[in-house]
């Protein structure tokens, strides 16, 4: 099913940047009918979890009256207000998902016509490496996508607009909070030995594996009830089992093929706050990948938390060609991402692509 939708989406995805009339509407209506689609498959791996869950939250009113509370619901504040409010409306689980993948298109789509990005190339790197997997991690997903509203603010110079968007976000999945130390590259914007360096380090840890610097998180103790849940997670990742992605996956090398290509035009594309923003954020998403390679439950929330940013830098490294260059590179990232789909749903190979 989604193989067939594929082109329709690449079309739709193609459209906005011809500046035809209507281009961003299609392709809001397009995204509509993919997340109906993730929201109605009852194959995904966690649905039936989620199923139970929404069953077993309290409706709005027992949370306003005291007689449950926001803890007693799993999940974030934000996923169980929101999961509250529709069962007490009388929406069963999958009115809820439709109601909620749609909620979660309309701020991709918003992503992705609001900042000035390649409509196109960003919209090929999501459905290539998430959107599927939305449909099981779907706090995650709609945490994510908030988050990438606020990175394209804080590209733009809205530290503000940045905080708040993360702090929505938050109320879906903690780990957005994660996000956090871009403020630190906004403000004192390290040079290239840095990044370099950082990624070298990142590898040899890599090689040995970075579960251990989890483990040691999860003995700290502090005093807070929200730093003993983030603590919970923690330990939730290491219980998960050190299944080991590799190094060589595609996440690993595309995203350090796109880094290396940055990193080798640093000087120009320092000068430029929003292609700096987004570097960043894919250099900490490349090094979680590095670091945590023996992790790769943990390392793949990572992704999905920052990934984004590759499909943004994807579409500024195929702007600096020209001409017939740019056409035969586009090309063969057109190629390159439909193969990869291809093996994906037909998990032909999917060790390396994964």
């Amino acid at each position: 099913m989604y193989l067939y939708l594929y082109p329709i989406y690449l079309l739709a995805s193609f459209l906005p940047g011809l500046k035809l009339f209507g281009g961003k509407l299609f392709l809001f209506f397009v995204m509509q009918i993919l997340g109906l689609v993730l929201a109605l498959d009852v194959n995904m791996t966690d649905y039936f979890n989620y199923e139970r869950i929404y069953k077993e939250t309290a409706y709005f009113g027992q949370l306003l009256s005291g007689e449950k509370s926001f803890s007693d619901g799993y999940g974030e504040f934000g996923y169980v207000l929101l999961s509250s409010i529709a069962k007490s409306l009388g929406l069963g689980y999958d009115p809820f998902r439709v109601v909620y993948f749609t909620l979660l298109m309309s701020i991709i789509w918003i992503f992705f016509v609001r900042f000035k990005v390649s409509i196109f190339f960003a919209s090929l790197w999501y459905f290539a490496y998430f959107f599927h997997n939305d449909g099981n991690i779907i706090r995650m997903a709609m945490a994510s996508s908030i988050v990438m509203v606020g990175i394209g603010y804080l590209s733009l110079g809205y530290v503000r607009r940045f905080l708040i968007l993360i702090l929505v976000a938050s109320a879906f999945h903690v780990s957005v909070l994660a996000c956090l130390v871009l403020l630190f590259f906004y403000y004192f914007r390290p040079k290239r030995l840095f990044f370099i360096i950082a990624l070298v380090v990142g590898l040899i840890i890599g090689l040995k594996g970075g579960a251990y610097i989890l483990g040691f998180l999860g003995k700290l103790s502090f005093f807070s009830d929200s730093s003993v849940y983030i603590i919970s997670k923690i330990v939730r990742y290491l219980d998960a089992g050190r299944e080991g992605a590799g190094l060589l996956r595609s996440l690993v090398v595309v995203s350090m093929t796109i880094l290396v290509f940055f990193l080798v035009n640093f000087n120009r594309m320092y000068i430029s706050r929003g292609h700096y923003i987004w570097f960043c954020s894919l250099f900490i998403t490349l090094l979680f990948l590095l670091v945590f390679s023996d992790l790769r439950l943990f390392s793949d929330r990572m992704f999905r938390l920052f990934g984004m940013s590759g499909g943004v830098l994807l579409g500024f490294l195929v702007q600096n060609f020209q001409g017939i260059n740019r056409l035969v590179v586009s090309t063969f990232l057109v190629i390159f991402f439909s193969a990869f789909l291809c093996f994906k749903y037909y998990s032909l190979s999917w060790s390396f692509l994964g």
